[in-house]
């Protein structure tokens, strides 16, 4: 079975309201949706894992003991996210003197960052409100890998996820119907 994902022509709609959000779930949505983390490594990360020096860093550091199987890894950012992570790094970061060790989704510093029930629940709300349909954060991670996956290979696939089995990794290689349609209309 094919893992749920969120259409190309759902993603707009979604992603407009995940906008009027708050910078944490902004920032984590984004997190998910392009770059591919799981919610348990975005509740993780501090502002260390994706900025150096107020500026974005070319990729998101998913430390050890952030990673699900201790498994650390590298995803760059693609210019989507790298815009998220500017837009919170001078409308939380700054203004508020969060520190590098500060959790990216807290809010003020020294604080915890949002639980992973917390974002689920605002993604379910979105879900259900803009979209009638069941999404969870690791809908978001599905969307991601299947959108990859279209332009790159399954190597590739593997190693933003951090799986280590390529066994893993397979699941994303169901062809979608318009995929499908495509690819037989070109024999």
């Amino acid at each position: 079975m094919a893992p749920r994902t969120i259409a190309a022509r759902d993603l707009h709609p979604f992603l407009a309201n995940i906008a009027t959000k708050p910078h944490p779930i902004r920032l984590a949505v984004a997190l998910m949706l392009e770059a591919g983390l799981r919610v348990g490594e975005v509740c993780k990360l501090a502002w260390i894992d994706v900025a150096w020096l107020g500026t974005p860093k070319a990729f998101v550091e998913i430390d050890s003991h952030a990673a699900k199987g201790g498994r650390a890894r590298r995803v760059p950012m693609n210019v989507r996210l790298t815009a998220h992570v500017t837009r919170s790094l001078a409308e939380v970061y700054a203004p508020l003197n969060m520190r590098p060790a500060d959790y990216l989704t807290a809010k003020k510093p020294g604080a915890l960052g949002q639980t992973t029930r917390t974002i689920e629940r605002h993604v379910a709300e979105i879900g259900y409100r803009i979209l009638g349909a069941r999404i969870t954060p690791h809908t978001l991670r599905h969307t991601f890998a299947t959108r990859l996956l279209e332009v790159s290979d399954l190597r590739c696939v593997q190693e933003a996820l951090g799986h280590k089995s390529i066994a893993t990794t397979q699941i994303y290689t169901h062809p979608g119907i318009d995929r499908l349609t495509v690819v037989l209309n070109r024999t």
